[in-house]
């Protein structure tokens, strides 16, 4: 007697290929989580904390990049300041970039050395941004640091496009 599975057959799949799914599947991953220039282009948004000569202040961020030729370039605003240009590399997944002096003339800026490197999560949609070196402050600069996640913003015409096909 064979039992009524309602017509639906049951397969079974081979170890072999078992194995060679998880390995593919592997595979994949491995390919998802090397980013590139290409994943850091677009708006991102968030909050950090920033620390310098004993005080740690919470601060939101908004930084915009776009390719420019063999680099990233584009513009960081950090709390209140204006928003800064800023250009680097992506190596081994990583953003690397310097912050200019906002102020050369200020004897506080003085001492300024500020870099920034930014990776992404396996999705690329959350970058952590740390920015370390010297800041302006007292005497010519303070050491200081800031780190923060920021979530890369929807492109509104993506979304525009997608109700109008609706």
């Amino acid at each position: 007697v064979t039992p009524n599975t309602g017509g639906i057959m049951k397969h079974r799949i081979s170890r072999p290929f078992t194995f060679i799914l998880v390995l593919l599947a592997m595979n994949l991953m491995g390919t998802a989580l090397a980013a590139t220039k290409e994943d850091f282009v677009g708006k991102w948004k968030g909050d950090g904390t920033f620390v310098s000569a004993g005080e740690t202040d919470q601060l939101s961020v908004i930084m915009v990049l776009k390719i420019d030729g063999d680099e990233l370039s584009g513009t960081v605003d950090i709390g209140t300041s204006a928003p800064t240009s800023i250009s680097g590399t992506v190596e081994n997944s990583v953003f690397i970039f310097d912050w200019p002096n906002p102020d050369p003339a200020n004897p506080d800026c003085a001492n300024w050395d500020v870099t920034g490197r930014a990776t992404l999560n396996e999705t690329h949609h959350i970058m952590e941004l740390k920015v370390n070196g010297i800041f302006c402050g007292p005497s010519g600069g303070n050491p200081g640091s800031f780190e923060g996640l920021l979530y890369k913003q929807t492109n509104p015409s993506g979304i525009l496009f997608l109700l109008l096909l609706n």
